[in-house]
C-alpha cells in the first residue's frame, strides 16, 4: 500500500469511497430497501418492514464505522456481519423502540398542527422541543450501542446527555448532514443511494468519538490534578 505522495493520497481517497459505498450497499440490501416504498406515498408498510428487518443491519453499519475509525483498516464485509451477529438482539430492542417513539412524536405534531382548537396548538410548544431533543439524541445513540453493553434506559439516557451537553457541535453535524443529503438527492441521486446511510453513520460515530475523547481527556487531567495536589 502506498504511504505517501500522490499515489498514496489517491489510494486513501479511493479506499474511503470504497468503504463508504460498500457498507452503504450492504446496509441497503439487508435493511434499508423497505424505505424505498416511501416514494410511493405509503408509510405504514415500509415502516413495518423496516422495524422487522432494519435494526440489525443498521447497527451493523454503525459497528463498521466504529471499528474503521478506531483501527483505521478493516474488511467491510467481515466487520459488517460480525457487528450484525454481535448486536442483532439489542438492535431490535433499541432501534424499534426509538423509531416507534419518533413515529408517535411525528403523529402528535401533525395532529396538533392541524387542530382547530388554539389550546391544542399550544401543546406544540412542548412537542417541538421534545422532538428536537429526540433528534439530537439520535446522533450518539447507535455509536454508543456498538461501544457499550448498556441496557436500553441507560443507553438512551447517556446518549441524551452526551448530545445535549455538546449541543452546538451535535446540531452542526445534523445540519451539515441535512444539507449534504438534500443536495445529493436533488442534484445527484446516485450519490444519495451509495453514500447517504454510510456517511450519516460515519458522521454520528465521529461526533460521538470526539465527545468521548474529550471526556477522557478531562478525566485524565482531573485525575492528574488530584494526584499532584495530593503530593
Amino acid at each position: 500500500m502506498p504511504e505517501s505522495g500522490v499515489f498514496g493520497f489517491i489510494y486513501r481517497v479511493t479506499d474511503v469511497i470504497y468503504k463508504l459505498a460498500w457498507s452503504n450497499i450492504l446496509w441497503f440490501f439487508t435493511s434499508g430497501f423497505p424505505l424505498v416504498l416511501f416514494i410511493f406515498g405509503d408509510w405504514i408498510i415500509p415502516l413495518a418492514l423496516f422495524l422487522l428487518i432494519g435494526p440489525p443491519g443498521t447497527v451493523a453499519l454503525f459497528h463498521v464505522m466504529s471499528v474503521w475509525q478506531k483501527d483505521g483498516d478493516l474488511s467491510v464485509w467481515n466487520t459488517y456481519w460480525s457487528g450484525w451477529k454481535k448486536n442483532w438482539k439489542r438492535a431490535y430492542k433499541v432501534v424499534d423502540v426509538y423509531v416507534i417513539i419518533g413515529v408517535i412524536l411525528v403523529v402528535d405534531l401533525v395532529v396538533v398542527a392541524n387542530a382547530p382548537q388554539s389550546v391544542l396548538k399550544w401543546i406544540g410548544f412542548l412537542l417541538f422541543p421534545t422532538a428536537t431533543l429526540y433528534i439530537l439524541t439520535s446522533v450518539t445513540l447507535l455509536p454508543l450501542l456498538v461501544r457499550y453493553p448498556w441496557k436500553l434506559f441507560e443507553l438512551v439516557k447517556n446518549a441524551f446527555v452526551l448530545s445535549v451537553s455538546h449541543l452546538f457541535s451535535s446540531t452542526a453535524v445534523l445540519l451539515s448532514l441535512g444539507v449534504v443529503i438534500v443536495t445529493a438527492v436533488s442534484f445527484m441521486p446516485p450519490l444519495a443511494f451509495f453514500f447517504s446511510a454510510s456517511v450519516t453513520a460515519w458522521a454520528f460515530t465521529w461526533q460521538t468519538g470526539r465527545i468521548l475523547d474529550k471526556i477522557d481527556r478531562l478525566q485524565k487531567e482531573r485525575s492528574e490534578s488530584l494526584e499532584s495536589n495530593a503530593m
